[in-house]
């Protein structure tokens, strides 16, 4: 009896440890919020020159409201997770 007393115990103490490593996937998930799904990078109007670190997105990207062209390349979203596609904002005209 001690013993099942014990591995109840501790099963719930690594259930708990798993839900507290993953809260915030978790919450996100529950809550409806986007997921990150791509790698942004941001370029100056030259079109080539990185223009700062790359950072986290969802497939509209950061950068959709000043990127809404067809002149040269303003962002590209590379896709981080598996299914998604690469993504390409241009400068406007």
């Amino acid at each position: 009896m001690k013993t099942n007393i014990k591995t109840a115990i501790l099963g719930i103490a690594l259930m708990a440890s798993v839900i507290g490593a993953y809260a915030s996937e978790i919450s996100s998930l529950f809550n409806g919020k986007a997921t990150n799904t791509h790698s942004w990078q941001k370029y100056l109007p030259d079109g080539t020159t990185p223009d700062g670190d790359p950072v986290l997105g969802d497939s509209t990207g950061p950068f959709a409201e000043q990127c809404d062209g067809e002149n040269n390349i303003c962002a590209i979203g590379t896709p981080i997770v598996s299914g998604q596609t690469e993504q390409i904002l241009r400068y406007p005209n």
